[in-house]
């Protein structure tokens, strides 16, 4: 990835591709603010394409083609299935998915720690602190 994932640059695409091997999902990002015709064409693309934890969109065939969304989409390609549910997801979506698993089901969410669910907590796993950033104004 040309830049540094944030959820500035996830805000910028606002889109999520699923993991065929752990069901997790993986933030979309992009430098710039996707055009219309560009999140439409990235929807119908992701709607069949078959994605991995560590894959990179930049390996997809384009036929040539230099307008491709491809060419301006990015995941976190250093990403692996054993890794949790990146930050930027809680900061640019709204729907609770369990930090660790990806699970929808049976959440428990304090204030200031991304949710976390039944099965992860029975595991042992503790619950994740939020990454908040002070505002120190001028």
């Amino acid at each position: 990835m040309p830049f540094s994932p944030s959820s500035n640059k996830a805000s910028n695409v606002k889109m999520v591709v699923q993991c065929e091997e752990c069901l997790k999902w993986r933030v979309c990002y992009a430098a710039r603010v996707l055009k219309q015709d560009q999140k439409q064409q990235l929807e119908l693309e992701l709607d069949t394409l078959s994605y991995s934890c560590g894959a990179y969109f930049q390996d997809i065939d384009t036929g040539g083609d230099d307008d491709s969304v491809f060419n301006h989409i990015y995941v976190n390609d250093k990403l692996t299935c054993d890794m949790p549910i990146e930050a930027a997801y809680f900061v640019t979506f709204s729907d609770p998915l369990c930090f660790y698993c990806g699970s929808e089901h049976n959440l428990e969410a304090n204030d200031g720690q991304d949710p976390l669910c039944d099965i992860c907590k029975a595991s042992g796993k503790q619950p994740h602190s939020k990454n908040t950033r002070a505002f120190v104004p001028r």
